[in-house]
């Protein structure tokens, strides 16, 4: 049975600093311990190994998600966080409180005005 787990960009990101740190720490670990054997030394170093590839992958994960973005309705004024990518879904998405359409060009644009950028 496939069972998928979503996560925020900031969950992701925590799950790599964590996964970063432990293989620091099993890297650091391995050369303090004197007069150990070479198998619980490799050993120690091929966890180290899989952590940092674990923290690689998470890294490819954020690189390639879509981006979460955070828009108030213009309709409900209710918040809403959304996982998309302006590429593949385009520009319009449905509340998900009131159920109306709304256009993420056109709240892109309020927002860089209140903002005090210049719209491109």
């Amino acid at each position: 049975m496939d069972k998928k787990i979503i996560f925020t960009q900031k969950e992701l990101q925590l799950l790599y600093a964590a996964c970063m740190s432990y293989g620091d720490k099993l890297s650091d670990i391995s050369k303090k311990i004197p007069n150990e054997s070479e198998s619980v030394l490799y050993s120690l170093s091929v966890r180290a190994e899989e952590s940092w590839n674990l923290a690689k992958k998470i890294i490819e994960c954020l690189n390639n998600r879509d981006k979460e973005k955070e828009k108030v309705c213009p309709h409900c004024m209710e918040e809403n966080i959304i996982l998309w990518n302006d590429e593949k879904n385009g520009y319009e998405v449905i509340c998900l409180h009131c159920g109306e359409k709304i256009m993420l060009r056109d709240l892109d644009a309020i927002e860089n005005k209140q903002e005090g950028k210049k719209n491109l």
